[in-house]
């Protein structure tokens, strides 16, 4: 988005009509600013809920592997991650305030949402890198322990430890790839409207400076 462009198109449109005060203005883009970032809240929440989501799927397995608690323990520490994304992602979405009210300062409050949106996305982003690899590894134990291998055996199998640093070598970024394609997908356009947004509000801020 040409945030330049944007200005230009409102100046043009909006201040050239001296019928339009600025109280309207304000409201119009508090309005649109607050649609957005609910749809952000909205799509971190998502977010949180398919984390939940694995989370009582690993528990499940967890209970009918309880006979062997070499592969509980493997799925454990993946569950374990899908906790700590679930809590992180929930939190990030409560702390985005879709309430922005006309009558506060409606600049600076559209500027903590975009440092929390941008802030949120760089943590998950985070938690799927590092997180990535162990759940990759954790998957390749728990598909051979299926097949009656044990932890002892497998990390003393020359091939089996080939094939996790292969795997991870190849899913990894893979991973990475489809991940950052999606959140890109979801949230890119929104963060540029949201930019959008506070570039057209700083205009209003100068104009009434040097008005």
């Amino acid at each position: 988005m040409d945030i330049h462009k944007e200005w230009d198109q409102l100046n043009t449109k909006l201040f050239s009509n001296k019928s339009l005060k600025n109280e309207e203005i304000m409201n119009a883009i508090t309005s649109q600013s607050s649609s957005v970032i609910a749809k952000v809240k909205q799509g971190l929440k998502i977010k949180s809920y398919w984390c939940a989501g694995f989370v009582a799927m690993f528990l499940a397995l967890m209970f009918t592997a309880r006979g062997n608690m070499e592969q509980v323990v493997v799925i454990a520490i993946v569950a374990a991650l899908y906790i700590v994304g679930f809590f992180v992602i929930n939190k990030a979405s409560r702390d985005l305030d879709a309430n922005i009210k006309s009558d506060g300062n409606v600049l600076s409050s559209l500027q903590e949402n975009a440092k929390l949106f941008k802030r949120a996305l760089n943590i998950e982003k985070g938690l799927f890198l590092y997180t990535s690899p162990v759940i990759i590894i954790c998957s390749l134990f728990y598909g051979r322990m299926e097949r009656g291998a044990t932890y002892a055996e497998l990390i003393n199998d020359p091939k089996f430890l080939m094939t996790i640093i292969i795997c991870s070598a190849i899913l990894v970024p893979l991973a990475f790839i489809m991940g950052k394609y999606l959140n890109n997908k979801a949230f890119t356009p929104l963060m540029e409207e949201l930019d959008g947004n506070i570039g057209k509000l700083q205009g209003i801020e100068f104009l009434k400076e040097v008005g």
